[in-house]
């Protein structure tokens, strides 16, 4: 597992599901969205992210000009969406 933590370009269906991503000038199709859950965080610990969550997905990528399949971890924040891990 490799952390990034760079902003992406998501592009969403209809009913909000991510279906591609774009990264380093590189777009990706989502094949399969693996997992979702939604992260409150430690706003105790911090009090100006009170209210502020992020969405993640657990997704399964194929790059748009071919290749492998890439798991990877991206997550919505209110204003932007982030790359956070690459999974081996």
């Amino acid at each position: 597992m490799k952390l990034i933590l760079e902003d992406i370009r998501v592009i969403m269906d209809a009913d909000e599901r991510p279906t591609a991503l774009q990264w380093r000038l590189k777009r990706y199709r989502i094949v399969a969205v693996q997992e979702r859950w939604r992260y409150v965080g430690n706003w105790w610990l911090t009090p100006h992210l009170r209210g502020q969550q992020r969405l993640y997905y657990r997704v399964s990528c194929v790059s748009v000009t071919g290749g492998a399949t890439t798991d990877m971890e991206i997550y919505r924040a209110p204003d932007r969406w982030k790359l956070s891990r690459m999974l081996d």
